[in-house]
């Protein structure tokens, strides 16, 4: 009957969106992996490219939106100190580049030219966009028993940025960060996971290098990187069951 192949069509949807869920957190991969299906597919591009070019921010104010674009690289050299502790160092080289304006209110490149506008403005573009050269250390004790999926241990790390400085680039600034996660089992499947992180940076800073917070891997609820500053602290408590195979619920 059309109830039997109904409860069918369910069951195939719920298996395919729990599938999807699970990809997603099994890899660490956000729902912007969606972003590329979506802008490709004849029917939805229509819908996703006419939906407007404005952003809202956390306070529910109309924000602008712009093109950018970031080449550069890096380079890591990490070592095994013990069975548990390890020191890295990232050297890492970036440009940023202000590619043009999508929408909103604030037209920083037409400002740019602009005799009469505000300095905030007017010096938004050179002071947000250029190279930015860095050496990153990280010292990190981690003891976890599984690193995609841990159920017990600890991984606590320090990390410090010196941007600029003596390294070159447009940027001189310092980064301090500091975060700690625990794992706790209940039960057989089931898992408390606490997160604490806490930075602060110093120095003429642009914005794409702010702290951020938001999203599935800082603060879950919220847009990716809606909170943005010189300082940042966080503190989440999850509790962690499965669903099906490789699925599992927060």
């Amino acid at each position: 009957s059309w109830q039997k192949y109904f409860i069918n069509f369910i069951r195939i949807a719920i298996f395919i969106v729990m599938a999807w869920i699970g990809g997603l957190k099994a890899f660490q991969y956000e729902a912007d992996g969606i972003v590329p299906f979506v802008t490709n597919s004849p029917f939805m591009s229509f819908f996703y490219n006419n939906t407007g070019k404005t952003a809202v921010d956390e306070k529910g104010n109309t924000v602008s939106e712009y093109r950018k674009k970031t080449v550069g690289g890096n380079i890591t050299y990490g070592r095994v100190r013990s069975e548990y502790v390890s020191d890295y160092v990232t050297l890492e080289t970036k440009k940023t580049k202000y590619l043009s304006h999508e929408g909103g209110p604030y037209n920083y490149d037409a400002w740019r030219k602009a005799a009469g506008a505000a300095s905030v403005y007017k010096n938004y573009i050179d002071n947000n966009f250029g190279q930015t050269n860095s050496l990153t250390w990280s010292h990190v004790f981690d003891n976890r028993d599984n690193i995609y999926d841990p159920t017990r241990g600890k991984r606590l790390s320090f990390t410090g940025v010196w941007a600029g400085h003596g390294l070159g680039g447009d940027f001189d600034y310092f980064k301090f960060i500091a975060e700690n996660r625990l794992y706790y089992k209940v039960g057989v499947k089931h898992v408390i996971a606490v997160r604490l992180m806490a930075g602060a940076a110093t120095g003429d800073m642009p914005y794409n290098d702010l702290f951020t917070l938001g999203g599935a891997d800082t603060i879950r609820g919220y847009e990716d990187d809606e909170f943005r500053g010189n300082k940042m602290y966080s503190a989440t408590i999850e509790y962690r069951f499965p669903i099906a195979k490789k699925v599992q619920g927060v």
